[in-house]
This record gives structure tokens, C-alpha cells and sequence, in this order.
């Protein structure tokens, strides 16, 4: 189960990277004032996801 949530996870940050580079690229200079909130609550909820991500990474267990 933790595996599923790994790779939704790496899935999402994925797609909200995706979001995020197209903004910063693209609109950066257009953007009013609830366009930065919206950037802004893009990037925070990527590091969110990438910090589940990185919580969530499937470690190998030594067996002896």
C-alpha cells in the first residue's frame, strides 16, 4: 500500500512540476495578484508532495 501512495505521489509532483514551469515560463509576467496566490499555492503544494515522496520511497530491508 505504501508503494501505491509512492507513485501517486511522484505522479502528482509530476503533473504540479508540469504546472508550475508552464506558469513560470509562460504567464509569469501577466499574472494579477490572485494568479501569484495560485503560483504560489502550486509551489507549496509541490513541495508538499515531494516531501510525501521522499517519506514514502520504498526502502530495501537487509534480511540475514
Amino acid at each position: 500500500m505504501k508503494n501505491f501512495f509512492f507513485f501517486v505521489c511522484i505522479i502528482i509532483s509530476l503533473f504540479l512540476t508540469w504546472k508550475v514551469f508552464k506558469i513560470a515560463l509562460v504567464d509569469l509576467n501577466n499574472l494579477t495578484e490572485y494568479g501569484w496566490g495560485y503560483f504560489v499555492g502550486e509551489i507549496i503544494l509541490l513541495l508538499i508532495f515531494i516531501f510525501l515522496s521522499w517519506r514514502l520511497f520504498p526502502k530495501s530491508q537487509k534480511t540475514n
